[in-house]
């Protein structure tokens, strides 16, 4: 395809997003299924994990068995929907080469497993080392480069809810997130201007080694394969990525029915609202302790906050549960059972990897 037409494309693309994303947020201000938020809710917030973990205790007998099967069902539907979503960026960036989808489900499911128990997003080193051991005469670069793409999506999707949950006015109950007690969540808001700064650093200096390490700048060029193919990108990836997400929020719904919380769809997607942010700066593993604060901030008008506690703690466990158990059984198919001595493999060799690569030879 001609780089004239490619941009014309992913312009007409663009303005799809934005005219999807306008009618998707005057859709969603008419969603009155869950109720605001009262005044105040989060003054009450503090601590958070002890007072989920007692309600939680409390609860476990009212808890709905088949709606939280049915949730854990979806939340392993969209766990496999991304990793084929990432198979297919990553068999844009390698045309030559095998690339297996149950080799990237595993890769996928190991990083998401390890995330959920370890701060700092330590399951993403174990996530590329795996696809680079899958995808023959792979390069670090070019994979790790494979999930600007992949995330597209989801930036785009979960700012969308996140501005409409401002504007909705479900992140103003009376304490702003500011003033909202959790340090990963109120130092940011009251220093906004940080991330940009940490984001600018971060692209100018990839422009950088890019531009004076040639052979690396090829490398992280080619996993953005995909995105100058966008007929390619719009098929075949966009799909399974809004089918996740529509798994995503289909596994909040049921999340919410288990624990007797009837939020309806606007409930479902303030979750998702609630788990974005709660990732946003990974200080714990898995967001937990911000996302249950956040939860309760932004459901506070549809139930008891010991109920909320409750849901908010029993379906981050439930997931932590079914994402560990499926990373253990996807680790043990290859071969692997010590997460430390997987961590420190991967970390060593990824080093290693890079290294040569930046010297012009290698993988």
């Amino acid at each position: 395809m001609p780089r004239r037409r490619t941009w014309r494309v992913w312009w007409a693309a663009g303005a799809a997003f934005v005219v999807a994303a306008l009618a998707a947020d005057a859709l969603l201000a008419h969603a009155t299924a869950a109720p605001k938020p009262a005044a105040g809710i989060a003054g009450a917030s503090l601590p958070f994990l002890d007072r989920a973990v007692r309600s939680l205790a409390d609860h476990l007998q009212d808890i709905g068995w088949a709606p939280l099967l049915a949730a854990l069902a979806c939340a392993l539907a969209n766990g496999a929907l991304r990793s084929l979503a990432w198979r297919e960026i990553i068999a844009a960036a390698y045309p030559a080469r095998v690339v297996r989808a149950r080799d990237i489900f595993r890769a996928t499911y190991a990083g998401i497993g390890l995330n959920a128990v370890l701060p700092a997003r330590s399951g993403d080193v174990v996530r590329l080392y795996l696809a680079h051991r899958s995808v023959e005469r792979s390069s670090y670069p070019t994979l790790a480069a494979t999930l600007v793409p992949e995330a597209l999506v989801d930036i785009v999707l979960g700012a969308g809810l996140a501005v409409w949950a401002w504007q909705a006015g479900y992140l103003d109950a009376g304490v702003g997130l500011p003033q909202l007690p959790l340090f990963e969540i109120s130092w940011y808001a009251r220093h906004p201007w940080a991330p940009a700064v940490v984001a600018g650093v971060v692209f100018v200096t990839l422009l950088y080694v890019a531009g004076h390490v040639r052979r690396f700048g090829q490398r992280v060029w080619a996993g953005f394969a995909i995105l100058r193919s966008p007929a390619r990108y719009l098929t075949r990836v966009v799909p399974l990525q809004l089918a996740g997400w529509c798994m995503r929020i289909a596994s909040a719904f049921f999340f919410l029915r288990a624990f007797g919380i009837h939020a309806g769809l606007a409930g479902a997607l303030l979750v998702q609202v609630g788990s974005s942010l709660g990732t946003l700066v990974p200080a714990t593993p898995g967001g937990i302790g911000t996302e249950q604060a956040l939860l309760v901030l932004l459901l506070g008008g549809t139930a008891a906050q010991d109920s909320l506690l409750a849901f908010s703690i029993g379906m981050r466990t439930a997931l932590i549960f079914l994402n560990v158990t499926v990373c253990a059984a996807c680790l043990a198919s290859l071969g692997h059972t010590g997460t430390r001595e997987l961590l420190r493999h991967a970390r060593a060799h990824r080093a290693t990897a890079n290294a040569t690569s930046a010297a012009g030879g290698g993988s």
